[in-house]
């Protein structure tokens, strides 16, 4: 079996990497009947690692690829949706989650740190490298459909204190936010129902506190995309 392969399959996993480890956590089965809490990682400084499982597994048993972000050497999992496991050890769920918690490779469990005040899925979670996380968008499950959020809330890692921030000019989910020249960048997105898919390039400024539109936006609507910034 090829090294670089996991061993089962799982969708929608979080994705991230510290100190040249890549990590994949969480995700679903084909049939969205199984939640995984588990963490592999992968030495890509190594030619002959493999996959190996990390201790201790998330709290939570599933993520989404923007739900886990990376400040210096620790990881940050915002929000989320499926089963879960209280603090008294009692598996509970499935629900939307709004609870933040950090691990930094080495760490012998996640830390649970203050709830945000909007549940939600389907968000992008971004950071500035230097003491600030923003979660952005979203969406919550109804008993009959699901709901696209606008709003957006701010971190302060050191002060470990959310706050509200302006909200995004529509509701999204799926979307995909990166932080670059102080400001954050989202594009794309589910909005406004199952099936209306967004063109759009939002930038907001930290500083002020305002959103604004690009005059350019994709060339196409996208949902579930892919998005990086090469410095």
């Amino acid at each position: 079996m090829d090294n670089t392969v996991l061993e089962n399959v799982w969708y929608k996993p979080a994705v991230f990497a510290v100190n040249g480890v890549l990590y994949a956590a969480g995700g679903y089965d084909e049939d969205r009947q199984t939640y995984a809490s588990a963490v592999f990682s992968l030495d890509t400084t190594n030619e002959t690692a493999m996959w190996e499982k990390v201790y201790p597994s998330m709290r939570w048993q599933m993520s989404q690829m923007k739900s886990v972000i990376v400040h210096g050497d620790t990881a940050f999992l915002t929000g989320g949706f499926g089963p879960y496991i209280d603090d008294e050890g009692i598996k509970r769920g499935p629900k939307v989650s709004s609870q933040l918690w950090s691990w930094r490779p080495g760490d012998q469990q996640w830390k649970i740190l203050p709830e945000f005040t909007d549940a939600r899925m389907a968000h992008c979670s971004v950071t500035d490298g230097v003491n600030l996380i923003w979660v952005t968008g979203g969406k919550i499950k109804n008993s009959n459909s699901d709901k696209q959020l606008s709003s957006v809330e701010e971190y302060d890692i050191s002060k470990k204190v959310w706050r509200k921030r302006a909200p995004l000019p529509i509701p999204l989910a799926y979307h995909q936010c990166l932080y670059m020249n102080k400001m954050i960048i989202v594009t794309g997105g589910q909005t406004d129902g199952e099936n209306v898919y967004s063109d759009n390039i939002y930038i907001y400024t930290p500083e002020t506190d305002v959103w604004s539109t690009s005059n350019e936006g994709l060339l196409e609507p996208l949902v579930g995309h892919m998005m990086f910034y090469v410095p």
